[in-house]
């Protein structure tokens, strides 16, 4: 199955070891999870390098392409709220 992972960025990084035991458990199952990388130590170095509007239209992109999206929501996030709204919308527009 190939899911859309969120989580913090920005908003802080305190539960990073929880992004990677649940990217770890995902791939490990076999499933692809094309923000496996939104869990690694340097993601922030990592994503300053891309534009937000790069970044935007990439991620728009993987959650339509994803049929699931597991979100850990700890810390407070605006980009992870509009990922999830997105990807709620999304799915009503394709299967209501």
């Amino acid at each position: 199955m190939n899911i859309y992972f969120a989580c913090s960025i920005t908003g802080g990084r305190e539960f990073e070891p929880v992004y990677q035991a649940i990217t770890r458990a995902l791939l490990a199952d076999g499933h692809v999870v094309p923000t496996a990388h939104l869990a690694d130590p340097g993601v922030t170095a990592l994503e300053a390098v891309v534009s937000p509007r790069a970044v935007y239209e990439r991620d728009v992109a993987w959650i339509e392409a994803c049929e699931a999206l597991i979100a850990e929501v700890s810390t407070p996030s605006h980009g992870v709220g509009y990922e999830v709204a997105f990807a709620s919308a999304s799915a009503n527009r394709c299967c209501a």
